[in-house]
């Protein structure tokens, strides 16, 4: 198994296991912030976090050090326009629950943006001990 497999399935694992104890929390503590469209988000932005993860790590060599952090920081930059503009349109075309669905929103895209961090900290890693034995 790759890198990259090893880093998407790890992905997965901790973002089901944390998503579903958010979606818990939400619905029977915070019933007014819970959406219903809790689970699509989080396996919209799973599946996403998981091609994020995928192109970086391939991404990661073919680029020079320096590099890979633009390559970081524009997939943060990307993914945060995108959830703007994701609020905003759901805001604009639906208009009901909005405050829910954003909450629910930022309370998962933080989720995956800690998982994402710790992603790209082991892809480094990796990178590190990599040239360190060559």
């Amino acid at each position: 198994m790759g890198l990259a497999a090893k880093l998407i399935l790890h992905l997965w694992l901790w973002a089901v296991v944390i998503g579903v104890a958010i979606g818990i929390l939400l619905h029977l503590f915070l019933p007014a912030f819970y959406s219903p469209w809790f689970t699509y988000i989080f396996v919209g932005m799973a599946f996403l976090e998981s091609f994020l993860i995928y192109m970086v790590e391939k991404l990661s060599k073919k680029v020079s050090d320096t590099r890979l952090v633009h390559v970081y920081m524009g997939v943060m930059a990307g993914k945060m326009l995108l959830a703007i503009v994701l609020i905003t349109i759901y805001a604009l075309a639906v208009g009901e629950n909005t405050k829910a669905f954003a909450i629910s929103f930022i309370f998962q895209y933080l989720l995956f943006l800690v998982l994402e961090s710790w992603t790209f900290v082991r892809i480094e890693k990796y990178l590190k001990e990599k040239r360190m034995k060559s």
